[in-house]
């Protein structure tokens, strides 16, 4: 998966200010935290009555969704799952493969809560990035009911290598031998991206596998069109044969090209799958930089890539209409981070509206979608079914009954369900009726409304930034062993962006009673009288020319992900700001915000040395994504706390042929070279900014000029 690769890269970033003599001054764009409202306007101080709570979480907002998510095993705990398959006459079972190796089975009943290890694998899996155990399939054939198939990466000299295997049990699934082992086939990848990840029996009994182009960007190596090559392919085999045979209908046999190849032209097959009444194959294909597409695959077909992106020319010179080259049934354009998550066409009960679609997710969007057509002229298009922000859907699963379950990528399982109907409750649809702002001024927070700042701000191209906290009456935040805050349920935090005398906007972070996350954001009137809720992402000018994004609500949470606890700010760490004769933390341990001792030390002091500013910086900007369980496919693990030899980082070759980090040679290494970009495709992070941080990547520029060698 990827977007520019499912890339599943995601960052965001703070500023500092380097000096001459290699130290940095820390400073940032968030205004140091003051019992006040944090404009000019001052509180009234002979104002000594009780502060009366106001800034309460709102119910989430009446639902626009057309169908609802309901949660299923909530109590399950599943580390990064990908893909979730039954063995057919066994209903009662579920299993799951954890991208980092291993295969695991769980009770299908309500209120399931354990999961039993059936294959483990870690050993020999390469789990970084895009690679990992990546899919499973069961053949539809009872002569074959002691037989798992598996595709994973593993490790090479020089790179990794795709693995598509038969595993055998001997006590009815419980468990599968890793002696047993009986490989299919193998390819050798040139990069450790655009591996695929699907595979399928057909109707038909034959093992169809999903191969990308092999990596990198733009196909630099024509796989995809290359009959010579597996990558950038669908490849279909009969794994009754030893270890596999081809089926004689396969279209090249024959003919030039590899007789396993049923179709060709793929970037990315990330997620496919075969409708169960018609036996049509439908695929979501990831793209590069502007479209992604859902293919209906056929015996023979060449869908295009890297000729065509969707419908446009990519390499191809316009017009890019060759009759050879398939287009796809639909694609979609997009300006960040995208990633298509083929689904499956939908043949339950329980949505008798929806037989027949074809339901897909985005990846970054968190939603569902179904693709739709124009009933007169036949057009392709897509309705958004469900909007949940936050929420990155792995991989669709069907049950026995065609009802069709959703896996999160951090372990949480839904099933789509009729929708409940709305809740009646208003949603405030402007920033004075929240209640978290004075009424008769909303820039002013509301008395409960506790302010704060961090020790290394997020990057907000330059903008001046206020923050607060609401934890419920009665609650108080508590401490992970890492420092991170988990705050209650009925949390809001706010976050004013702007100049104090004409904001641009204010988001709001709200844990809602279901335990989940959802961020809003008001974008401020021209005369600075109130704000309006937004649903989609928007511009506005920015103060200094040019233009400040808006963030929509899904746009919110591609940055707030589960992995970095949603809040991101909130951690001891970054809350020991030196404040009054003692620092920020103790006085909200003081006020008795958060429970426990403080265990961490701060994430920079206030004048860092180079290296302390660069791992600040790379902590802030980019490791809520790129971190353990987060969404950055990279493999990174850019959190300041962990040493550079652990960090996945140093040397280490790049999806796109470069190195992620280039000792001695800041020019050379792409967390450098995307964050120093703002280029489609490129830019990271991808959301949330029009400008690069020039001041917070000197430190990080100087720290990696500066390494010999890696550790």
């Amino acid at each position: 998966m990827r977007r520019a690769s499912l890339c599943l890269l995601l960052g965001c970033v703070g500023t500092v200010a380097p000096k001459d003599d290699d130290t940095d001054t820390g400073s940032g764009t968030d205004t140091p935290p003051v019992v006040d409202s944090g404009d000019s306007t001052p509180l009234d101080t002979a104002d000594t009555s009780p502060v009366v709570p106001t800034c309460v979480a709102p119910a989430r907002p009446g639902s626009v969704d057309r169908l609802e998510l309901t949660r299923v095993w909530p109590d399950l705990p599943l580390a990064v799952p990908v893909a979730l398959a039954q063995r057919p006459g066994a209903p009662d079972v579920w299993y799951a493969v954890e991208k980092a190796g291993r295969l695991v089975r769980f009770d299908a009943a309500p209120g399931t809560a354990a999961k039993q290890v059936a294959l483990d694998l870690s050993g020999k899996v390469s789990s970084a990035g895009e690679l990992g155990l990546l899919g499973l399939a069961f053949h539809p054939d009872p002569a074959h009911a002691d037989h798992v198939w598996l595709y994973y990466t593993t490790p090479r000299t020089g790179g990794n290598r795709s693995v598509v295997a038969r595993f055998t049990t001997s006590d009815g699934g419980a468990t599968y031998a890793a002696a047993s082992e009986r490989v299919v086939l193998q390819r050798d990848q040139p990069r450790d991206n655009h591996n695929g990840g699907t595979i399928h029996f057909g109707p038909d009994g034959m093992l169809y596998i999903g191969l990308g182009d092999g990596g990198s960007a733009g196909d630099p190596w024509g796989n995809a069109q290359s009959l010579d090559t597996w990558l950038g392919k669908m490849l279909r085999v009969d794994v009754e044969g030893d270890p596999y045979a081809v089926p004689p209908d396969n279209p090249l046999v024959g003919a030039p090209g590899l007789d396993e190849i049923w179709a060709w032209g793929l970037r990315n097959p990330w997620q496919w799958a075969f409708d169960r009444e018609t036996g049509d194959l439908w695929l979501g294909d990831v793209g590069q930089d502007a479209f992604e597409e859902i293919d209906r695959i056929e015996r023979g077909r060449n869908y295009g890539w890297d000729h065509k992106e969707g419908f446009s020319c990519f390499e191809a010179a316009a017009p890019c209409d060759d009759p050879a080259w398939t287009d796809p049934v639909f694609a979609y354009r997009h300006s960040g981070s995208a990633s298509v998550v083929g689904g499956r066409v939908y043949r339950g009960a329980a949505l008798p509206g929806l037989v027949g679609t074809y339901l897909f997710s985005e990846f970054y969007k968190g939603d569902v979608r179904a693709l739709v057509f124009d009933p007169i002229t036949g057009a392709s298009g897509q309705q958004v079914l469900v909007q949940r922000a936050g929420l990155q859907i792995a991989s669709f699963a069907e049950e026995a009954d065609g009802e069709l379950l959703l896996v999160g990528y951090d372990g949480r399982i839904f099933r789509l369900t009729p929708p409940a109907g709305t809740t009646g409750a208003r949603f405030p649809q402007r920033l004075s009726e929240t209640g978290c702002v004075r009424a008769d001024d909303p820039r002013r927070p509301s008395r409960d409304a506790t302010p704060y700042t961090l020790l290394q701000p997020f990057w907000s191209d330059g903008l001046d930034k206020l923050r607060w906290l609401v934890l419920p009456e009665g609650t108080q935040a508590t401490r992970g062993d890492d420092g991170d805050w988990d705050l209650p349920v009925g949390t809001v935090l706010m976050k004013r962006i702007g100049p104090a005398a004409a904001p641009l906007e204010t988001r709001m972070l709200v844990r809602h009673e279901d335990g989940d996350w959802a961020g809003y954001t008001y974008r401020w009137l021209e005369d600075g009288s109130d704000a309006v809720l937004q649903l989609d992402g928007s511009t506005v000018p920015h103060p200094d020319g040019g233009t400040w994004p808006v963030p929509s609500r899904a746009d919110c949470m591609t940055c707030h992900t589960a992995a970095a606890g949603r809040s991101l700010g909130l951690t001891d760490a970054q809350l020991q700001v030196p404040e009054d004769g003692e620092d920020q933390l103790a006085r909200l341990e003081r006020e008795g915000l958060v429970a426990g001792t403080r265990s961490v030390p701060p994430l920079r002091a206030p004048v860092a040395e180079t290296a302390v500013a660069a791992r600040a910086w790379l902590d802030v900007n980019c490791a809520g994504c790129h971190r353990p369980g987060g969404i950055g496919l990279s493999g990174m693990d850019l959190r300041a706390a962990t040493p550079l030899e652990d960090a996945g980082l140093c040397g280490v070759p790049s999806g796109d042929g470069g190195v992620l980090l280039a000792p001695g040679d800041a020019a050379a290494s792409r967390i450098v070279q995307r964050a120093g970009s703002r280029a489609a495709g490129e830019q990271m992070p991808p959301l949330g900014s029009h400008r690069v941080d020039d001041d917070g990547l000197a430190p990080v520029r100087a720290w990696i000029d500066g390494l010999s060698a890696c550790p």
